[in-house]
């Protein structure tokens, strides 16, 4: 594991009020330039994805991790190895509708 996934993993595990003021950051800066900044995560490619709240409807701003394989499109929603289960997944698990301009 790098240092820096393990910085992240620990922002992640300890300190989640740093976490989110970093992705609240970066969903500014990924909105404001159209997707020309804040589209990479310690150097891998990420979109922004507007999920609706199972619970009160409302909707949230998510950065989440994509890679490129072949004609495909794989979406990482890994939370930085936090042990618990990150909530865009469970909301898509839930199928609510979700929106990803790319």
């Amino acid at each position: 594991m790098s240092l820096s996934s393990r910085l992240t993993n620990i922002i992640g595990s300890y300190l989640p009020a740093i976490g989110r003021a970093g992705t609240r950051r970066q969903v500014g800066q990924y909105r404001s330039s159209n997707g020309s900044k804040g589209s990479k995560f310690l150097g891998c490619p990420c979109f922004l994805l507007d999920v609706v709240g199972r619970r009160s409807g409302k909707s949230h701003p998510v950065m989440l991790i994509h890679v490129p394989r072949g004609d495909d499109l794989i979406v990482i929603g890994s939370g930085a190895g936090v042990a618990n289960t990150p909530q865009v997944v469970v909301h898509r698990l839930g199928h609510v509708s979700s929106s990803a301009p790319l």
